[in-house]
């Protein structure tokens, strides 16, 4: 499917909220709302938006994200599936993904502390048996930067929000660019049903929301600002499948030495302004850095790798490339922590 600059700019502001309404989104790209709605429905249709998501912080839910490395070898087409088959259907993994380099696998898993997260490991290995020839893991830390947007969605389109917008974008709008994990708050029954609801269908409209578990349109804004302000919800947004757009992923993992907070706040600065890298994240394990890389080739990604080495040669020990294949599983909320209400 071939975009236009119109389509580009939708998928731009969809990245940002995608909860703008078709209003909202209307006036800002100058298409009337049903041109509007049928561009979003075939941009779905071809696979372009991958899905939407509702950027939950689960650590204010009691859980951690930890990374899981996996080598998997001697595998048949009939063992990989069974295996990814496994992984898939975990309700605490929420990303799965097929890589080349070092490691054939990166897992994304949702555990409530390092005992719960080894138990989760030792049933994977286990399940893998004797195809699992090596690993690794990781603790996140803190987000730098999260972002589902790439450079040529980047048309500077600025949202022409309407009175009662339900994108909620004013409150989004003070929120830091970081975040790092934080205790368990107590949450009642209606808002974990509300962020049920905001994880299931992320574009709901208020009135949908409302009606799902049993309060007023009023009350329900509400309750959503008010997760907003707690930080229990950090943001809503479109997931592009960037391989569509002639974009390739790939995962840089940085080892750092003597990291002062003056280099630190550097190095995270060039992060967020870099429009080739979507997500920046830190670590404890081996690599004390993770960034997700979008980059047109690899001639284009090893010059963006090129550039920070050279500026920051001080503190970069090592790194690693993992080029990413194919995403098996993209969910940023797994079932699993409901489960606890």
């Amino acid at each position: 499917m071939a975009l236009d600059t119109k389509d580009l700019r939708i998928l731009e502001l969809l990245a940002i909220n995608c909860r703008f309404s078709l209003t909202t989104l209307s006036h800002s790209v100058a298409l009337s709302k049903a041109s509007v709605k049928n561009r979003i429905d075939k941009l779905v249709e071809a696979g372009i938006i991958h899905t939407f998501t509702t950027l939950t912080n689960i650590s204010k839910l009691g859980y951690g994200e930890y990374l899981l490395f996996l080598k998997l070898h001697n595998l048949t087409k009939a063992r990989e599936d069974q295996i990814l088959k496994f992984l898939k259907g975990h309700k605490l993994i929420f990303a799965i993904l097929k890589t080349s380099g070092v490691w054939n696998y990166l897992v994304f898993i949702a555990s409530k502390d390092n005992e719960h997260f080894n138990d989760i490991k030792n049933d994977i290995i286990d399940y893998c048996g004797d195809n699992a020839q090596d690993y690794d893991v990781a603790i996140w830390i803190k987000d730098y930067k999260f972002t589902h947007s790439i450079k040529d969605m980047d048309k500077g389109t600025k949202a022409s929000t309407i009175k009662r917008d339900p994108s909620f974008s004013r409150e989004l709008l003070l929120k830091p660019k970081e975040y790092k994990t934080e205790k368990k708050e107590a949450i009642d029954g209606k808002d974990v049903e509300i962020l049920k609801a905001l994880n299931k269908n992320p574009r709901a409209d208020l009135k949908e929301i409302g009606k799902q578990v049993g309060l007023s349109i009023e009350t329900t804004g509400y309750r959503i600002r008010n997760l907003i302000r707690k930080d229990f919800i950090l943001g809503f947004s479109c997931v592009p499948d960037f391989f569509k757009l002639g974009y390739n992923n790939y995962f840089l993992f940085i080892q750092t030495k003597n990291v002062s907070k003056e280099s630190e706040k550097e190095v995270v600065d060039f992060l967020q302004k870099n429009d080739f890298i979507v997500i920046a994240m830190k670590l404890m394990g081996r690599w004390n850095l993770f960034t997700s890389i979008s980059a047109r080739n690899l001639e284009e990604y090893n010059q963006i790798v090129d550039v920070l080495q050279q500026k920051f040669a001080e503190i970069i020990k090592s790194h690693e490339t993992l080029n990413i294949i194919n995403w098996h599983k993209y969910e940023l909320f797994p079932d699993g922590i409901f489960e606890q209400y």
